[in-house]
């Protein structure tokens, strides 16, 4: 427990980090083309071509942008891989969308390119959306747990789906599958909105901890130390003292002492 909670700490630190950078790459990014493009408005005359590639970058910069940042949320937990997953799949989206707006050649691509921007564009918010889902992981409520899988579950199917309209050019499209599909995304939706609702409702309740003999002690946790600890304990649905509790009781456990 304790050696868990330690590597728990040092994740909500980096993952600190890795935020604050992304934060500021978006931010930038976004300020320096919608800066270029009110430049390229002022200064120049009727809207053209070039006027709209700008409007276009900057709109997919922040679309993949925020997708990106839902996928950070979920890095140093138990399935952040499934973040870097979706950071690469909005990166691969982007660089396929930037691609097609700026090369004058772009009409002539063969059609596997932009299946391969759909694809993409498709896995990126998927992922994203059970990203934000996926920060429930942790929680012991039953109605929380099977609520989240059943939704995760829906937005896989979701994604098949669409992909498969893509992949075989709408042909598969019947009308009693367009009625399949608006029904999973119905679902979909009901589940990312419903879930986050029970599990803000149904928090995971801390046991209350037995008295000691020996009285309570107060311990001074460093800044980052104490941060940390407490967005673990909120993670997971507990007061950050009784997750400090379990992890002194297990250290305890684990280092007995032979003082008599």
């Amino acid at each position: 427990m304790i050696g868990e909670t330690m590597a728990e700490a040092q994740g909500s630190v980096r993952t600190k980090a890795l935020r604050r950078i992304a934060i500021i790459v978006v931010v930038v990014s976004l300020s320096v083309t919608a800066l270029i493009g009110i430049i390229t408005l002022l200064t120049g005359g009727d809207f053209g071509e070039t006027q709209g590639r700008i409007m276009l970058t900057t709109l997919v910069i922040g679309v993949f942008g925020v997708l990106a940042l839902c996928d950070l949320a979920i890095a140093g937990r138990r399935y952040e891989w499934a973040g870097y997953v979706g950071i690469l799949a909005s990166a691969a989206a982007l660089a396929i969308c930037l691609l097609l707006i700026w090369d004058d050649n772009s009409s002539q691509y063969p059609d596997a390119l932009w299946k391969t921007l759909w694809l993409a564009t498709i896995a990126a918010t998927s992922l994203a959306q059970a990203n934000l889902l996926l920060l429930l992981a942790d929680r012991r409520r039953t109605a929380v747990r099977v609520g989240l899988w059943a939704t995760l579950g829906l937005i896989a199917l979701l994604a098949v789906l669409i992909a498969l309209l893509v992949l075989t050019d709408g042909e598969i499209g019947s009308d009693g599958y367009a009625r399949f599909l608006g029904t999973v995304a119905i679902l979909d939706v009901l589940g990312t909105i419903v879930v986050p609702v029970i599990g803000a409702i149904l928090r995971d309740g801390g046991q209350e901890q037995p008295a000691r003999p020996d009285g309570e002690l107060a311990v001074t946790l460093p800044p980052e130390t104490a941060e940390a600890l407490t967005r673990i304990a909120a993670a997971r649905g507990i007061p950050s003292t009784v997750l400090a509790a379990e992890v002194l009781g297990d250290f305890a456990q684990a280092h007995p002492t032979d003082a008599p």
